[in-house]
This record gives structure tokens, C-alpha cells and sequence, in this order.
């Protein structure tokens, strides 16, 4: 499965934007060089449109890994067991990045659009209700 960046998002290098986990699946290289990994695919928006973006990680499971990071993000803690399943549909805000070519230059779509990736995971900001939303406990 390849998935394309939709032309009308409007993405910035290094910002954040609210998206869902839409699956984590099992991927293989052929060359497999970092071992056994995940492919992240979520669903992303840029505040008028939605796209799908995805990320590789390794499935090495430690703080100092991608994985790890992206638990400790989504989650806010690094659990003794990670189940992928368990995330699957959850919101999150992702922190993209353009993809680099091996020279430096930015990899683009053949309809020149550059290719973005998922770098960071951190969890949804809690809303704060206010006016008739509010609610007061005693």
C-alpha cells in the first residue's frame, strides 16, 4: 500500500497538526537493515483538508528508539507492553517534516509538491470549556 500526500494540504516543515492513528502495520525492507518494523499511517489535517502521511519505526521497543518516542508521546508514559491495536483510531498531533533526498535536496511528488513524513507524536491538548459548556461542581 502507497499513500500519497494529498496536493491540497497545505503543510509546514516542522509544525504540528491534529490527525488520527489509522493503522500500524507490520513493514519489511528488503534490505531489512534495522530489523523487524511498523508503518504508521495516519490521517491527517491541515485545518480545511485531510491526507494520509506515514511513518516507519522500528519495532524495538526502548525509550531511546522512534518507537519509544512515539509511545511516550502519544502516550505520556513508556507502559511495560505497547499493543499497537490499542492506538489504532486514537487522536494525536503529529510533527512533520519534509523528506530529504541522500544530497540534501527535498524529495517531491512528480508534480513537484514535496514529500512530508511524520518526525513526532504528541498527545492531543486537553480543551478547556468556557461560557454555556461549562460545568461547576460543588
Amino acid at each position: 500500500m502507497k499513500s500519497e500526500l494529498k496536493e491540497e494540504l497545505k503543510l509546514e516543515d516542522g509544525e504540528h497538526y491534529p490527525a488520527t492513528i489509522d493503522s500500524i502495520e507490520n513493514f519489511e525492507t528488503e534490505k531489512q537493515q534495522y530489523g523487524p518494523s511498523y508503518r504508521w499511517v495516519f490521517v491527517v489535517s491541515d485545518g480545511k483538508n485531510k491526507g494520509e502521511m506515514s511513518a516507519i519505526t522500528t519495532q524495538s521497543y526502548k525509550a531511546s528508539t522512534k518507537l519509544g518516542a512515539f509511545v511516550y508521546g502519544l502516550l505520556g508514559e513508556l507502559p511495560k507492553v505497547f499493543d499497537t491495536e490499542a492506538v489504532v483510531g486514537k487522536e494525536c498531533m503529529v510533527e512533520v517534516a519534509k523528506q530529504r533526498n541522500k544530497d540534501g535536496t527535498i524529495k517531491k511528488t512528480k508534480n513537484d509538491v514535496p514529500y512530508f513524513t511524520v518526525v513526532g507524536i504528541k498527545q492531543m491538548p486537553q480543551r478547556r470549556l468556557s461560557g454555556k459548556d461549562a460545568k461547576v461542581t460543588a
